[in-house]
C-alpha cells in the first residue's frame, strides 16, 4: 500500500484493527492449519491406497489383451486335431483365427479401478497444492506490520477465500478420496465375478457395508447434532435439508441455517437435556482440578454463577446443590481445604488474601440458595458444621472480614435452617406418641438440641427454655405439660433465631469503614420481605440490644455521627424498619433511636431513614407515651432525654407533615405544654402549630406564627435549626390565597429585617433567608405563573427590597450564587407585579 493511498484516519483506528488482527489472526491461522493437517492426512492415505491400487491394476489390465498362453493352446490343439485327422485319412479343416474381445467384466473392473487411480492422484495434486495455497495465505496477510494495513489485507485475503469457495476445494478432496475408494471395491466386484462366485459374494457384502457405513455417516449429522462423526456429503444433504415442500411458491424467504449455527442453537437452548450436560461438565470439571491451584479459579466463579450485580440467578442453584451433596465431588470439603491452605504460610500476603476472600464469597453465595424462590426442594438445608472453626465474629483482618462476617452469617443461618427442618421432624414425632396415648419421651428432643445445637455454631442463640433441655437431668418420660413447653420453645427458637441473626450481624457491621458484602441481599435472604414475621414482643429485647450496641459501639470503630458514614445509616434505617410495636403496645420510642435522631447533624440523611424504613406513623403512635415517660422516668439514663424525644419529634413533623392528624397534633401539643420551653421544644411546637392551621387560605394566622418564631429568636436563645424549621414551615405555609393584612405583613418583614441585622456574622441567618426565598411565600414572586402578590403594602414592600438589595450589595456578604439570583429575581417581580 503506497503511502499516498492511506486514509489520514488511519492511525487514529489502529487500536481498533489491531483487535480484528489479533481475533482475525487466531481464526485464520487455526484455520488454515485444520487445512494443513487434514491435507497431510490424505497425502497418506492417496499415496498408500494408489500405490496398493496399482498392484491390483498390473494384474487386471492384462485381461484387456490376448493371452499369449492361449494361442499356444490352442495352437497345439489344431496341431494335435490335424495329426489325427491324418491318421484317420480324413481331412482337417483350419477354423479362422477369432478376434480378441475382453469380458465385460474385465472391462468394467479396469475402468472402475483406472479412475479410482485417477481420482487418487488427483486428490494427492490437489492436496499438495492446497497447501502451498495455505501457506501462501499466512505468509501475504504477515508481510505488513501496521495493524491497519494487516487488518485489510487479512479482510482483502479473506474474502478471497470465501468468493473463490476455498472451503468447498477443500470439502471435494475427501469426497474424490472416497469416490477412488468405492470405485475399488465395486471393480474388485467385477474382478472377482468371473473367477469364482463364493468371494464375489464376499466382495459385494463388503462393499454392501461400506456404502451404507458411509450413507449413515452422512446423514447422522442431520438427524443428531452432537453427532461427531460426518462425510464431506453431510454439508450437501443438510443444505436439501433445509429446503422445505415447495420452497418455490412461498412468497417468504425462509433463513437457512448452517449445520454448525444449527448445533449452535440446539447446545444453547433450554431444555432438560441442556441442564444435565451443565451439571456433567461441572462435575466433571471439580473433580479433574487436581490442586488447590486449579481449584481456586472455580470457587472465584461460583459467586458470578449464582449471583448478578443486582439480582439472582436461578439456573445453577441446582447444579451446585448437586454438587454440594455429591460425596465423590465433596465441594464444600474441597472449598474448606482451599481455606486452610490460607494458613500455610506458603503464600504471599496478596495471594493469601485473594484466595480466601474467593472462599469466603463462595460460601455466601453457596449458603444462599437455601431460600430459593424457584419450585421448592425437598433436600435438606447445606450443614456447614465443618466450619465450625471458622465461624466466628473474630476480627482478623478488615479486608477479609468485610467478605467474612456475611459469609459467617449465612452459613450460620443455613445451620439453622437445617436444625430447624430436622426438629420438626423429631418434634412431630413427639407430638404423634402423644396423640396416640404413648408416655411422651423427650429423649430424643433432649439428644437432638444437645447434639446439633453445639456441632453447628448456633448454640450462642439458644433460648434459655432450649438449654434446659440440654442441660437438665429430667428423666426420659416427661409430662404433657413438658411437651408443650418444648413445642413452644421450639416454635419460638424457629421465629426469632433468623432475627438474632441478623441484630448481631448489623452490632457487627457498624464497627467497619464500608458496609459488609451484600449486606442488604444478606438481610432480603434471612428475613425475606414476604415472610410473616413474629410479634414485635419476640424479637424486641433482641433489638433494643441491636441499637444500643449501635448507637454506642466500640471505641475502634469509625464515628457514627460523621455525616458521611454511609454503612452506619444504611445499618440504621434497616433496624428502624423492624421497630414495629402493635396499635396496642404502649411502647415508648428506645432512647437510642432518639439518641440517633439527636445526634445525626445531616439532616438529608435522617429523612431518608425516616421515610425509607416507614417508621414515622409508629414513631407518632409512640411521641405522646414517650414523652410522657421520658421527664420521670430513670430508664433513659440522660438528663436531656426529653430533648432527645423532641429532637425524634422535630424530625418526624419535618420529614412528613401528612402524617399528622389534627387530633394528633392536639394530643402532642397537651404533653409538651407544661414542659419548659427549649430550642428544640419551640421549634418543634411552632410546626406542629403550623400544621393545625389547616385549610391554607387562612393565611393570616400561618403567618404569624412564622413571624413569631422569627421574633424569638434573640441573642440569647436560637430556636432549634432555625433554617430547616422556617423552610418546613414555608412549605406547610404554602402560597396566601388572599390578601395578607398590612399590619401582618410589616411585622413579618420587620422580623425578616431583625434576624438578618442582629445575626449578621451568623452564618445561620443566611440559611433563613435562602429557606424563605425557596419557600412558597417567595415563590410566588419568582415562577411564571401568575399567583396572587400578597405583600401589597408599600411600605412593607419597600422594607423587604431595601432587606434584599443591602444583601446583594454587601461586599462580603456570604451568598451562594443560588441565592444571590433568587434574590435578583424577587426584586423584578417585586417590581412588575405592584405597578407604583
Amino acid at each position: 500500500m503506497s503511502s499516498g493511498h492511506r486514509d489520514p484516519d488511519d492511525s487514529a483506528a489502529s487500536k481498533v484493527w489491531a483487535v480484528y488482527v489479533s481475533e482475525a489472526e487466531k481464526y485464520d491461522k487455526s484455520l488454515v492449519e485444520s487445512w494443513k493437517s487434514d491435507m497431510e492426512g490424505m497425502l497418506i492415505f492417496a499415496g498408500l491406497f494408489s500405490a496398493s491400487l496399482t498392484a491390483f491394476i498390473i494384474e487386471s489390465y492384462k485381461t484387456l489383451t490376448p493371452d499369449s498362453g492361449d494361442s499356444t493352446v490352442q495352437l497345439l490343439a489344431q496341431i494335435s486335431q490335424q495329426l489325427s485327422a491324418a491318421a484317420n485319412g480324413s481331412t482337417f479343416q483350419v477354423p479362422l483365427p477369432t478376434h480378441f474381445s475382453p469380458p465385460t467384466p474385465s472391462l468394467v473392473c479396469n475402468a472402475l479401478w483406472f479412475i479410482s487411480l485417477g481420482l487418487s492422484l488427483a486428490c494427492a495434486l490437489i492436496a499438495t497444492l492446497l497447501e502451498q495455497w495455505a501457506r501462501d495465505f499466512l505468509h501475504k496477510a504477515n508481510i505488513r506490520s501496521a495493524p491497519v494495513i494487516r487488518a485489510r489485507v487479512f479482510s482483502f485475503l479473506y474474502y478471497g477465500l470465501k468468493h473463490f469457495n476455498m472451503h468447498t476445494v477443500v470439502d471435494v478432496i475427501p469426497l474424490l478420496l472416497h469416490t477412488s475408494l468405492l470405485f475399488f471395491f465395486a471393480g474388485l466386484v467385477a474382478f472377482l465375478l468371473p473367477i469364482n462366485h463364493i468371494i464375489t459374494y464376499i466382495a459385494v457384502g463388503l462393499l454392501v457395508i461400506v456404502v451404507a457405513t458411509y450413507a449413515l455417516l452422512t446423514v447422522l449429522p442431520i438427524w443428531y447434532l452432537d453427532c461427531p462423526y460426518r462425510t464431506p456429503l453431510s454439508a450437501a444433504f443438510w443444505s436439501l435439508s433445509q429446503f422445505p415442500p415447495r420452497r418455490w411458491l412461498s412468497q417468504h424467504t425462509v433463513e437457512r441455517q448452517t449445520v454448525v449455527e444449527a448445533m449452535f442453537d440446539e447446545a444453547m437452548t433450554i431444555s432438560p437435556a441442556r441442564t444435565a450436560r451443565d451439571y456433567r461438565a461441572l462435575m466433571w470439571t471439580v473433580k479433574s482440578l487436581a490442586d488447590n491451584t486449579e481449584l481456586e479459579p472455580f470457587v472465584e466463579g461460583l459467586p458470578d454463577l449464582l449471583w448478578g450485580p443486582d439480582n439472582r440467578r436461578y439456573p445453577y442453584e441446582d447444579h451446585i446443590q448437586q454438587l454440594t451433596r455429591a460425596e465423590d465431588v465433596g465441594l464444600l470439603p474441597r472449598i474448606k481445604e482451599l481455606l486452610q491452605s490460607c494458613g500455610s504460610g506458603l503464600l504471599s500476603a496478596q495471594a493469601h488474601t485473594q484466595r480466601e476472600i474467593a472462599c469466603y464469597k463462595a460460601l455466601w453465595a453457596i449458603a444462599s440458595i437455601q431460600n430459593s424462590p424457584v419450585p421448592p426442594s425437598t433436600l435438606l438445608p447445606l450443614d456447614f458444621s465443618q466450619f465450625t472453626h471458622y465461624i466466628s465474629w473474630r476480627l482478623v483482618d478488615r479486608g477479609i472480614n468485610h467478605y467474612r462476617h456475611s459469609a459467617i452469617l449465612l452459613m450460620k443461618w443455613s445451620s439453622f435452617c437445617r436444625i430447624k427442618t430436622l426438629l420438626a421432624v423429631v418434634v412431630s414425632r413427639l407430638l404423634a406418641d402423644v396423640s396416640l396415648g404413648h408416655p411422651p419421651n423427650l429423649q430424643s428432643f433432649k439428644s437432638f438440641v444437645k447434639k446439633h445445637f453445639w456441632t453447628t455454631g448456633i448454640y450462642a442463640f439458644m433460648s434459655p427454655r432450649l438449654s434446659q433441655y440440654c442441660n437438665s437431668d429430667t428423666t426420659m418420660f416427661g409430662s404433657l405439660d413438658l411437651v408443650v413447653d418444648a413445642v413452644q420453645a421450639f416454635e419460638a427458637f424457629s421465629k426469632q433465631t433468623p432475627y438474632k441473626l441478623f441484630f448481631n450481624y448489623c452490632v457487627w457491621a457498624v464497627t467497619q469503614e464500608t458496609l459488609p458484602y451484600r449486606f442488604l441481599e444478606t438481610e432480603e435472604i434471612i428475613l425475606p420481605s414476604n415472610n410473616h414475621p413474629p410479634p414485635f414482643a419476640a424479637y424486641v429485647e433482641g433489638l433494643e440490644y441491636a441499637l444500643a450496641g449501635i448507637v454506642f459501639p466500640p471505641s475502634d470503630s469509625p464515628k457514627w455521627s460523621d455525616p458521611t458514614t454511609q454503612c452506619f445509616d444504611i445499618v440504621m434505617r434497616q433496624l428502624c424498619a423492624f421497630w414495629c410495636p402493635e396499635d396496642s403496645d404502649s411502647r415508648p420510642i428506645p432512647h437510642t433511636l432518639a439518641r440517633y435522631f439527636t445526634a445525626r447533624k445531616a439532616h438529608s440523611i435522617v429523612h431518608d431513614c425516616l421515610c425509607l424504613s416507614g417508621i414515622i406513623p409508629r414513631l407518632l403512635h409512640a411521641i405522646p407515651v414517650t414523652l410522657s415517660s421520658s421527664s420521670g422516668s430513670s430508664s433513659w439514663g440522660p438528663e436531656d432525654a426529653l430533648d432527645d424525644v423532641m429532637v425524634t419529634l422535630w424530625h418526624v413533623v419535618h420529614s412528613a407533615d401528612v402524617h399528622l392528624t389534627a387530633e394528633r397534633c392536639q394530643l402532642i401539643l397537651d404533653v409538651i405544654s407544661t414542659a419548659p420551653v427549649t430550642p428544640v421544644i419551640f421549634s418543634t411546637m411552632t410546626m406542629i402549630k403550623i400544621a393545625l392551621k389547616v385549610p391554607p387560605s387562612t393565611g393570616d394566622p400561618q403567618l404569624a406564627l412564622l413571624t413569631e418564631f422569627l421574633e424569638a429568636w434573640t441573642s440569647s436563645f436560637t430556636p432549634y435549626e432555625p433554617a430547616a424549621t422556617v423552610c418546613g414551615m414555608g412549605f406547610s405555609l404554602g402560597i396566601p390565597a388572599e390578601v395578607v393584612g398590612e399590619a401582618q405583613q410589616l411585622r413579618f418583614v420587620a422580623s425578616v429585617n431583625r434576624v438578618l441585622t442582629a445575626h449578621t456574622d451568623n452564618p445561620q441567618s443566611f440559611e433563613v433567608l435562602d429557606a424563605l426565598m425557596i419557600s412558597p411565600l417567595f415563590m410566588a414572586y419568582q415562577g411564571t405563573r401568575r399567583f396572587l402578590p400578597w405583600l401589597d403594602n408599600p411600605t412593607a414592600r419597600s422594607q423587604i427590597k431595601g432587606i434584599l438589595s443591602d444583601r446583594l450589595r454587601r461586599p462580603r456578604s456570604p451568598l451562594t450564587p443560588e441565592l444571590s439570583a433568587r434574590l435578583e429575581r424577587v426584586l423584578r417581580a417585586l417590581e412588575s407585579r405592584h405597578p407604583t
